[in-house]
């Protein structure tokens, strides 16, 4: 309303948002969790593969796949049983980068039960394996990084 006034009002040539839709998350589909049987598929699919405890920990505690890529082991506290979301995986122009979490309330504290506890110490293990057995590795203490140490490509994962 506020650009045709000004249109009206001979104080710019033309109205730039004619013809742009405003956003709206009214038409948004909800997003449907998965119920106890797709969960127990899941994990069951997962069972002894390298990526076990991500889909473990994703399970329980309902972190954007972001959060989960863009964690790093000191934001784990295993005795506590909590881990902490302080960054985010993102990908940018220039290809994938940590950033913020999505907003202010997205950086909290998050507890983790005794299964996703579980999958992390196990996890942790099988990861210190491949370091040791792998020549070139990156070192960012990323809890869930690809094979050589680098952040995971969220394609990558979608796909495998």
């Amino acid at each position: 309303m506020s650009l045709s006034q000004a249109v009206r009002d001979d104080l710019i040539p033309r109205n730039v948002a004619v013809g742009e839709r405003t956003r709206s998350s009214r038409n948004r589909q909800e997003v449907k969790a998965l119920s106890p049987t797709q969960v127990k598929t899941l994990l069951m699919a997962a069972r002894d593969t390298r990526n076990e405890a991500l889909y473990v920990v994703a399970v329980h505690t309902g972190l954007r796949q972001g959060e989960l890529l863009g964690l790093k082991w000191n934001d784990v506290d295993l005795d506590a049983g909590k881990l902490s979301v302080r960054r985010s995986l993102k990908v940018t122009e220039d290809g994938l980068n940590f950033g913020p979490p999505k907003n202010k309330a997205s950086r909290r504290s998050v507890p983790l039960n005794k299964s996703a506890v579980a999958a992390l110490r196990a996890h942790r293990l099988r990861q210190n394996e491949e370091r040791l057995s792998a020549p070139r590795r990156h070192n960012h203490d990323l809890v869930f990084p690809n094979r050589i140490g680098r952040p995971t490509d969220h394609n990558n994962l979608y796909y495998r």
